[in-house]
């Protein structure tokens, strides 16, 4: 849409719900029909600070959302219930958002205000790209200090283990198939991709399209997407893997990668599994 005029382009508001917001954002379809007849996998969203973010779109059940990355935006800026978001797209890709609290005033104006306070800006902006590469609910129970009292030691406790709403954690590594757990959660994120824990895939080179097979050795192909911060994550051909395998809320699958080669060890192939009650993480499959 060709205009220079910022009131003058196309917008669409929004209510933080985290239930619903948290890990991607739902843009309403009358928009979509309107404005985005060209669909775009990435587009840009501006904030109020003028700092760009390359954002993924995916389409969940006919449902266009803002998907990777939307979960780092979320937490930088502290979004919680009730904010109120402004999004006004400008041209084909780009996308201004301006964030308003529920006390009315906007958001950036505040947390300016508090950033002032602070002398060493450089070191705060480094701590919080540090904490973007992990998912909202994890960043402030990912640890806990604990100390040793015989030596004086502090030394932080991994928290995913006994954290049962963890999206995925890692269960078992084999000598050349490593394996980790994922829970489907309700969210909508779950249903366009899972990730895939860094520790599991460590020495393992994952290739750009990966097979998915279950219990009947039928599989689809399903497409591996590398972040920059390291993770990776199967995003297109997920949705209609769960869709077909009837994958639901609250269950629990576990995946094994397939590795192959000597020296340059590569997954082609990933198989799904689902425990049993009286083999736990036995070589059983959805």
């Amino acid at each position: 849409m060709e205009t220079s005029s910022f009131d003058e382009c196309p917008q669409f508001f929004k209510v933080f719900v985290p239930r619903f917001s948290s890990e991607c954002l739902q843009i309403p379809p009358a928009f979509v029909r309107r404005y985005l007849k060209e669909f775009e996998k990435e587009v840009t969203l501006k904030d109020d600070n003028g700092k760009l973010w390359c954002m993924g779109l995916v389409i969940i059940d006919k449902y266009v959302y803002f998907g990777m990355n939307w979960e780092s935006f979320v937490r930088k800026h502290s979004l919680v219930f009730g904010d109120f978001l402004i999004f006004k797209l400008h041209g084909h890709s780009l996308f201004s958002v301006k964030l308003f609290g529920r006390d009315g005033c906007n958001k950036y104006i505040l947390n300016n205000a508090k950033a002032n306070t602070l002398n060493n800006t450089t070191t705060v902006k480094t701590e919080v790209q540090e904490e973007e590469q992990y998912p909202p609910y994890t960043v402030k129970k990912r640890f806990k200090r604990s100390t040793n009292k015989t030596s004086g030691l502090t030394k932080l406790t991994n928290q995913h283990k006994t954290n049962k709403k963890a999206a995925s954690t890692l269960v078992k590594k084999h000598k050349r198939n490593p394996r980790f757990k994922s829970i489907i959660s309700d969210c909508e994120s779950s249903k366009a991709w899972v990730s895939i824990p860094r520790s599991v895939f460590k020495g393992v080179k994952l290739c750009p399209e990966i097979v998915l097979c279950n219990e009947n050795n039928k599989k689809w192909r399903v497409k591996c997407t590398l972040r920059k911060d390291g993770r990776a994550a199967l995003t297109v051909g997920w949705s209609e893997f769960r869709k077909q395998n009837n994958l639901k809320p609250n269950d629990t699958c576990v995946f094994e990668l397939l590795v192959v080669g000597n020296q340059h060890n590569k997954c082609t192939e990933i198989k799904v599994m689902k425990p049993s009650n009286t083999k736990p993480c036995a070589k059983l499959k959805i």
